[in-house]
């Protein structure tokens, strides 16, 4: 289900009188890609994986129809839906559905959605990367990022586990997940070459020898350039994802598979230091303390030694494999933990969200027991620097 547009919250309060409660055993199949959609299926109780090609892209859930576009597109099935334990389904006969004014005008509005969706996401995927002409490498930093929207998601996650480079070391178990909204971002020497995406990134709270700041497991840009200059410039470990972001809700797909649902709720309008306040707390210092921090000015904050004033340092393990490099033994021709700066040049708009949820559904990240505890809607203009190595690991 895409994440700008929910059917269900039309469709099941209007048509439940209509279902049919069905019982199906686990380890049946409900459908096969390929199968003709007869039925329109929601799970209930139980547990429902939905695959294609054999991949994964998740569990079912109680709040979306199963294959929502080959259902009401009147397509054949793309996915295998199959359960894990005994479940409970509501079903509907599609002809049925179709029948009803009000269906066809909800069913007619998702698939609309869907194809704005499916061509910004096209576009995002074509866009050339700008190399230099010359030489056809990438433009090193810095990078600007003007009339950004990300929201930040503080939390804990007290079962995250991933390995740390040499001379890293985590500070206590809280996570950092940004959602971004990046529309205009452009190379600071060239304005005109600029590239639109959006992206998931789960920061974590570290220290590296007497200096604080937030290292990158995971992020995932929805568009191939900051893969490439991510991963070529500063070492960001990028992959492809989808992340989705809309007035009520963001949400992040990776491989085709949900990761985690993020529900927005209500705005309270907020301000610098609390937000500062939050990312104090991220790294162990109360916000009472930093707040005050944040008013007598930055010299303060450099002798406190806490990289968080519209500046945060951001650490990456750069690495790239050697020509002989074998999977029993990897070696590396560059091998580095590199630093650059994030910093806040302009705070258009800060918002608290205190009735935010969030609820991981998939990957990795439902390991964690990852539990939020704050967030906050922004909308700034923002840099990142060029890099700097701060440990070279091949000569150490």
């Amino acid at each position: 289900m895409t994440a700008s547009f929910s059917l269900l919250h039309n469709f099941s309060h209007q048509f439940q009188d209509q279902a049919e409660k069905i019982t199906i055993l686990a380890s049946e199949t409900l459908f096969q890609e390929g199968d003709r959609a007869q039925y329109a299926y929601v799970r209930v109780i139980g547990r429902c994986m939905l695959s294609r090609h054999a991949e994964p892209l998740g569990e079912a859930s109680a709040t979306d129809i199963l294959d929502e576009l080959a259902v009401l597109g009147g397509l054949a099935h793309t996915q295998r839906a199959i359960t894990l334990t005994d479940c409970e389904f509501l079903r509907w006969q599609i002809d049925d559905l179709w029948r009803d004014a009000t269906f066809s005008k909800i069913a007619r509005q998702y698939l609309v959605t869907h194809l704005q969706q499916s061509q910004s996401r096209l576009d995002q995927l074509q866009a050339p990367v700008h190399y230099r002409p010359d030489t056809a490498q990438v433009q090193a930093g810095p990078y600007v990022f003007p009339n950004s929207t990300i929201i930040f998601v503080f939390c804990t996650a007290p079962k995250m586990d991933f390995p740390l480079p040499q001379g890293v070391s985590r500070i206590g178990n809280r996570l950092l997940i940004g959602i971004a909204d990046f529309q205009n971002a452009y190379y600071h020497h060239n304005p005109d070459a600029r590239f639109s995406y959006t992206e998931t990134t789960f920061f974590v709270p570290v220290r590296v020898g007497l200096s604080l700041g937030l290292y990158v497991p995971y992020i995932y840009p929805s568009a191939y350039e900051p893969i490439v200059l991510g991963r070529e410039i500063y070492g960001f470990p990028k992959q492809l994802g989808e992340t989705r972001l809309s007035d009520s809700q963001a949400s992040l797909a990776i491989s085709g598979e949900d990761t985690f649902r993020f529900t927005i709720g209500k705005h309270d309008k907020s301000s610098e230091p609390r937000i500062v306040g939050a990312f104090g707390q991220l790294f162990g210092v109360t916000g009472r303390i930093t707040s005050a921090a944040f008013a007598i000015g930055d010299s303060l904050l450099s002798m406190m030694n806490v990289p968080f004033y519209r500046r945060v340092s951001v650490f990456n393990h750069k690495r790239i494999p050697s020509a002989t490099t074998t999977r029993d033994k990897p070696t590396y021709d560059v091998d580095m933990l590199t630093q650059a700066i994030f910093s806040v040049e302009h705070w258009q708009k800060i918002d608290h969200l205190p009735n935010a949820k969030l609820q991981v559904t998939g990957g990795i990240f439902k390991q964690w027991d990852i539990t939020l505890y704050d967030a906050f809607y922004t909308e700034l203009s923002m840099r990142l620097s060029t890099g700097r190595i701060t440990r070279d690991y091949r000569v150490s």
